[in-house]
């Protein structure tokens, strides 16, 4: 993993970690820098000139994050595809549903509060609904989508911005009634740009800044 200054500071490219593993997502809040990897979830400080890396979780299924409110939410491969809660005052966390057998990729919160997730296999989005102790409930709000989806984002507005594979990104309308071609990237490179938030499709170099 390398680092690269921003303006202002000394720049240049310097070698951030050379013992990390395969890396799945990254996730940038506050004064920290988690890292989602085929050996589990790991933080870097980046206040410190050499961050050491500190294990959090040793599950290594983690594909795509997103952050609120003092959770890290993770699209999980376990479990017969599932969605995890990540407390990072507790370092602790809990399943909020389980048995996707959709491969759940990208994540992004509504203004509302749902969790809207891209379901890869059948081609759908899912949303999760917060629910009372006795947990929340999973629906699909919108079939088929044109291609193998990768990473959703939300604007300001509550429109849905999707990548895709191989596919140009698509305009959803906050209740997904419409939508419309947003972007036609160059090449068809699978990235989104909405906001302080930066992704790419495949979920491996995505960067969240709280």
């Amino acid at each position: 993993m390398f680092r690269q200054e921003s303006e202002g500071q000394e720049r240049g490219v310097s070698v951030f970690d050379q013992s990390v593993s395969s890396g799945q997502n990254l996730l940038v809040i506050g004064n920290y820098l988690y890292h989602s990897t085929t050996s589990g979830l790991f933080r870097y400080n980046l206040t410190q000139t050499n961050p050491v890396r500190q294990l959090l979780l040793s599950i290594t299924t983690i594909r795509c994050m997103t952050y609120r409110d003092g959770f890290i939410y993770c699209s999980n491969s376990a479990l017969g595809g599932s969605i995890l809660k990540y407390s990072i005052a507790n370092n602790t966390y809990e399943y909020l549903v389980s048995g996707i057998a959709s491969s759940p990729a990208g994540l992004a919160f509504t203004n509302s509060g749902d969790l809207l997730i891209v379901s890869q296999i059948d081609r759908k989005i899912l949303k999760y609904s917060p629910g009372t102790s006795t947990g929340g409930s999973l629906t699909t709000i919108f079939s088929p989508l044109p291609s193998i989806p990768y990473d959703i984002k939300i604007d300001a507005a509550g429109n849905s911005y999707v990548s895709f594979s191989h596919y140009p990104i698509i305009k959803y309308s906050s209740d997904f009634s419409s939508f419309v071609q947003a972007v036609t990237p160059p090449s068809m490179e699978k990235s989104i740009v909405t906001g302080k938030q930066i992704g790419r499709a495949s979920c491996r170099e995505r960067v969240f800044r709280a």
